[in-house]
């Protein structure tokens, strides 16, 4: 348990610094792979400010039991959504503490947890899609436990596309 509580003033202390303190720029990065858990999606507009011509974004993302303390709802766009940001590939990271959860609750609350854990995923989609001016491919690859609570297609649908050029491509990696 003391793990725990550990990682849990980590990532407070590192959504504090992400919101309130300042980062370095980094001019000439045009590729970025980054591990965000569901605590931080919120600060992940002020991250990606950093990276004004951030061309390829992976982000991997990974499912934490730490309450959100905000909404993704930023009112800043970063640079690079606007300019630079051709191509983002979203991918759900499976954890040890997933694999447990599906084999020891009931089928109903894995179920529960998994709309939980798929609707923070959806919220930085539709943030990257609904802010990226000149992206030309989104990629997500969720497990395919993710993938059976809704239907991915439907809902991707309803997201406002502001780059007409953008291909989603949804790819369901093997177990």
């Amino acid at each position: 348990m003391q793990t725990n509580s550990h990682l849990l003033f980590f990532w407070q202390a590192l959504y504090r610094w992400l919101k309130l303190g300042t980062i370095s720029v980094f001019q000439n990065l045009s590729r970025l792979e980054a591990s965000f858990c569901t605590f931080l999606l919120q600060v992940l507009p002020r991250f990606l400010e950093s990276f004004p011509n951030l061309k390829y974004l992976t982000l991997y993302l990974v499912h934490t039991a730490v309450p959100e303390p905000d909404k993704l709802e930023p009112t800043v766009v970063p640079r690079c959504l606007l300019s630079s940001l051709e191509r983002v590939e979203i991918k759900e990271v499976i954890t040890e503490q997933d694999t447990l959860w599906n084999k020891t609750i009931s089928k109903r609350t894995a179920t529960r947890l998994l709309r939980v854990k798929k609707s923070h995923w959806m919220k930085a989609v539709r943030y990257i899609l609904e802010n990226s001016l000149v992206l030309k491919r989104l990629i997500l690859c969720f497990s395919p436990l993710t993938n059976q609570v809704s239907d991915t297609s439907k809902e991707l649908s309803t997201f406002t596309k502001r780059s007409r050029r953008c291909e989603i491509f949804i790819r369901v990696p093997y177990l």
